[in-house]
């Protein structure tokens, strides 16, 4: 079977994959071969310059790892593989679309500096994934997003942005919720992070539910010590109350403090 070893093949006998590629990788006999080079194998220029739709199809079909190959080529600047290509391709496909998110997130993290590039356009690819929230995807398509919270080269005036983008196109629901809020109280003083912490609170599981509770109610202190005193203070603290954490109550800006 051709698939685990196709990179090596195209490097011997790119003719003959060339003159072969449909009868190997197109229709249903075909499909088993796909999935296993998407499986065993590694993507590589050549193979994308004749598989955009193959991989479409296999992203369709909720095959292992398409999702990922087409983001890839996309991170790697391949012709074809544009954001509008790729979500427009999925539009009718609620569960790869809904991979797009997180999958755009683990690939745009984790790279060695030089690579630098590949993160910026894994950022403005999600970026674009906002805006399209409501149209051409679900906002439901972008609580993957959370990710983001774990790259550490993303720094923090655009991880917050992006974040507070998500939950507000998603009513709060995200996914990594307690990395997300773990971050926003490690960047206090922020109110853009309290505006998140707000969003994030009573979403989740019992046990993340608590931990978030827990992360922002200190958060909620780090600020206060760092002089925020605004709207986003303010109803994060109440609404910490409401949810049982009364030691918000005593929570007060230094800056109200002073005046």
């Amino acid at each position: 079977m051709i698939s685990g070893t196709r990179p090596f093949v195209e490097a011997i006998a790119a003719d003959w994959i060339d003159r072969n590629f449909d009868g190997l990788f197109g229709g249903r006999a075909g499909r088993l071969a796909l999935a296993q080079t998407l499986k065993y194998s590694r993507p590589t220029p050549a193979f994308y310059a004749r598989s955009f739709e193959l991989l479409l199809g296999a992203a369709r079909r909720n095959d292992d790892n398409a999702v990922a190959w087409l983001l890839i080529a996309h991170l790697w600047n391949e012709p074809g593989y544009t954001y509008d290509a790729i979500v427009n391709g999925l539009r009718d496909s609620p569960s790869p679309r809904s991979t797009l998110a997180d999958e755009v997130a683990r690939l745009g993290q984790g790279l060695p500096d030089d690579q630098r590039e590949v993160t910026e356009r894994a950022v403005a690819f999600s970026r674009r994934l906002i805006a399209d929230a409501g149209t051409r995807i679900g906002p439901e398509d972008l609580t993957g997003l959370g990710r983001w919270a774990m790259a550490i080269e993303l720094d923090t005036e655009g991880w917050l942005e992006l974040t507070e983008g998500s939950v507000a196109k998603t009513g709060g629901q995200i996914a990594y919720a307690v990395e997300v809020a773990d971050r926003c109280s490690k960047v206090q003083p922020s109110s853009a992070a309290l505006r998140i912490l707000l969003a994030v609170l009573g979403h989740g599981d019992a046990w993340e539910q608590h931990h978030i509770d827990g992360v922002a109610l200190e958060a909620l202190r780090s600020a206060a010590d760092g002089g925020i005193d605004d709207e986003a203070f303010v109803h994060l603290r109440e609404r910490l109350i409401q949810r049982g954490r009364h030691e918000a109550t005593n929570t007060r800006s230094q800056r109200t403090d002073d005046a």
